[in-house]
């Protein structure tokens, strides 16, 4: 984490693309970890999370916009940082959304990519976080949304290594958690399952799925919960 923390610490540039930027988290961090900026532009194409982080940035050099990542409407060139953190995973045609990102990118621009990954040997509440999340891309499956299993770490490294970008670094992390068994985060956790699952009370697979996410609420209580393994990967264009 240090050497990621410093190699992000000499990242500047005037604008910066979040691509599925979600509620906004990772340009909140890199807000804070980069050497310099001038102004964060996020995309994403739900209507409901694109409010939201307009609320949340309203007093921010960030601009919020709804676009589709496979088909951005900015000009070649016109970033000097393009980042997609734990969204490889939701996109239908992940080529074209990052032939996308690369083309908007300026020469010589910082690629970054940051994606939690499933590989064996992570702790049990580490595997709660990754079984809750394939449980909930069945689901997203279910409802026509855009949501793969999260990739092995070796699919990853061969997405990024795909991109021909020049000075390639790799870093691979884990985020701390001073207490994985929470009560009050894991409650919430177990209401979030609960809530979930009813999205999809009338499909057949409804009660399979069900009492999977019961499994899963067992599993949060006896051995809590914690972030997946994350590989981040930086690279110039």
């Amino acid at each position: 984490m240090e050497k990621l923390l410093k190699k992000l610490g000499s990242i500047f540039g005037d604008k910066i693309l979040d691509v599925a930027c979600g509620r906004g988290e990772f340009i909140g961090i890199l807000m804070q970890v980069l050497k310099d900026y001038e102004k964060f532009v996020g995309i994403d194409f739900s209507d409901k999370i694109v409010k939201f982080a307009q609320e949340h940035f309203k007093d921010k050099p960030v601009e919020i916009i709804k676009m589709d990542a496979e088909n951005m409407s900015f000009a070649d060139d016109s970033f000097d940082v393009v980042g997609i953190q734990n969204s490889l995973h939701h996109m239908l045609k992940l080529d074209k959304v990052l032939y996308e990102m690369k083309r908007v990118l300026k020469p010589k621009g910082n690629f970054l990519i940051c994606e939690m990954h499933c590989e064996d040997g992570q702790t049990q509440a580490q595997q709660n976080h990754i079984k809750i999340h394939h449980w909930c891309a069945e689901i997203d499956t279910i409802l026509n949304i855009p949501h793969k299993k999260t990739f092995q770490r070796e699919q990853i490294k061969e997405i990024a290594e795909n991109l021909g970008l020049t000075n390639m670094q790799s870093f691979e992390y884990s985020f701390p958690m001073e207490n994985p068994k929470d009560e009050e985060f894991i409650e919430r956790l177990v209401k979030t399952i609960t809530s979930y699952v009813e999205r999809i009370k009338e499909h057949k697979d409804y009660e399979g799925l069900k009492a999977e996410g019961e499994k899963l609420k067992k599993s949060l209580k006896t051995f809590g919960y914690a972030p997946a393994a994350t590989l981040f990967f930086i690279g110039k264009k």
